[in-house]
Parts: structure tokens; sequence; C-alpha cells
């Protein structure tokens, strides 16, 4: 097979095993690795490999094999040993990009935490700023790309501003890609008191069993009752600003009168002090 044959299959392999062994090893350094939920990682891409490569080798001996069958002697002779060794060119070329791949990404390093600051602005009926400590993660093998922003205190919001091993912005509905999420659950929830909330009775998830008995879970704080998407987003650096707005959620159990039945309790009320929709700036800035 001609030397340039095989580099026109070559190069573009070596390019995708390349960028293949980037990305198995940036999930490998965050924790993320699981080829069971769609994610990449090293060893199943490994095994894959190496069964491509055991299946090329099966097909060329039987090729080979099929030819000295059909073939005269007089009319093509066996290949020197250098030629019919060729073909392996395009494996290893493939690995050693692979191994570069990996290489690359583990010497840049794997996920950094920087210190950094998160300053909330509410809109009303709370109308407060606040300012709470907070840690900065980069992606991995990038230490100037932020990925998330997260409150060091549950109850607040944290920001995930890009995909954690890749440092690529995140699929979304939402045209700036960035994803804003309540931090802690259950009684976490009302951890933090936000100044300025208006008082009233907090919501609370109750389940009838099939017995006529009745279960309660953790109350959900002001925060807790909204869903958020992310309006506008800004970044410069190691500092950035998202506008987020908040709607109130109807309860998706209905009624929840029947046996076995679930239900939200207070997630509206008469006269509700808590609005339908309210509006948050939060900005941050971390401190390599």
């Amino acid at each position: 097979m001609p030397w340039f044959v095989l580099l026109l299959v070559a190069l573009p392999l070596a390019a995708g095993a390349f960028a293949a062994g980037r990305t198995d090893w940036q999930y490998q350094l965050a924790g993320l690795a699981d080829p069971f939920l769609g994610r990449p990682a090293p060893g199943f891409t490994i095994i894959l490999g190496v069964i491509a490569s055991f299946l090329l080798a099966v097909g060329v001996w039987v090729g080979r094999a099929l030819l000295r069958r059909t073939e005269p002697l007089a009319a093509g002779r066996m290949a020197p040993p250098r030629i019919r060794a060729r073909w392996w060119f395009v494996l290893v070329v493939a690995w050693a990009a692979y191994g570069l791949g990996i290489a690359s990404v583990a010497a840049a390093g794997g996920i950094r935490d920087y210190p950094g600051t998160m300053r909330l602005e509410f809109g009303p009926p709370v109308e407060s700023t606040i300012e709470v400590p907070a840690t900065c993660r980069t992606a991995v093998a990038l230490p100037d790309v932020i990925a998330e922003v997260q409150p060091n205190v549950e109850g607040l919001y944290g920001l995930v501003l890009r995909n954690l091993p890749t440092g690529e912005r995140r699929r979304s509905p939402e045209p700036t890609g960035v994803f804003v999420e309540l931090i802690g659950g259950g009684n976490a929830a009302t951890a933090y008191e936000l100044p300025n909330v208006p008082v009233r009775p907090l919501p609370h998830i109750e389940m009838t069993l099939g017995t006529g008995e009745t279960q309660s879970g953790p109350p959900i704080g002001f925060l807790g009752a909204y869903h958020y998407r992310v309006l506008d987003f800004e970044e410069a650096g190691m500092s950035g600003m998202v506008d987020v707005e908040g709607a109130r959620f109807s309860d998706p159990f209905g009624d929840g009168t029947g046996p076995g039945s679930v239900r939200w309790v207070n997630l509206e009320i008469q006269n509700d002090p808590w609005p339908p929709a309210i509006a948050v700036r939060i900005e941050w800035t971390c401190r390599p």
C-alpha cells in the first residue's frame, strides 16, 4: 500500500484519536467518566480500540489469504515484509495520537478551585443586596476558564457556566447556555435567612398514604418556590454577571385529595405576599 494512501487514512484518524484522548482524560480527571451514562471514559475507549485493532488485523490476514488462493504465484508474488507491515502504521499513529491527547491534558492539570465572592442583588419585594464567599472551579486542563461558581453557604444560587470537564458552553434552551440552581435541598433550602422576605407559611409536600396517614416533607424557602432562567450573561476574565428571572411554579400534583396522593401545602395562599416573579442579578469575582 503506497505511503501517501496510508497518510490520507492515518492523519484524520490521528486527529480523531487525539481529540478522543483529550476528552476521555478530561472526564476522568473531573470524576465524571461513565460510559453507562453516555460520558466518555478512557477504559471504554481503549477496549473499543483494542477490538477495532484486532478486527483490522483479522481482516488484513483474511484478505491476504484470499489473495494467495486466487492469484497465481507467477502473476503476483508475496510482498516483502516491510511492505506487508505498512498497514500497522495506521494503528501505531492512532494509538500514539490517543496517548498524546491524554498526555496533553495530564500536563495541563485537573480542576482548580479559586476563592471568590458572589454579590446578589434582589428586586422587589426583597430589594436587598448580599455578598457571600464563593468557590470558583475551573474546567479540566484550563486554569483560566471558570466553569462553576458555587456559594460557600447553602440555600443560595450556584452558577454552571460551562461543562466542567471540557470547558465548553453547556446546551440549554436559553441562548446564554448558563444554568442557575439552588445549592442544597431539604432543610438546607431554608438555611440562609434572606433579609426582607415577606413572612408567610412555608410550602411543603404532603403525602396521603393508603391507610389515611399523612406524611410531610421538609419546607422550602422563598427562593425554592421559583423556577429560574438566565436572561443575560456577561463575562470578563475572572469575573462576570448574570441576570436571572424567577417565576413561581404551580402544584404539579393537582389537589392531591385521594389516598396514596401527593400535594403541595401552602405553595400558593390567598393574598400571597410572595410575588409571581422575582429578578436577581448575580455578580462574581474569582481570585486565582
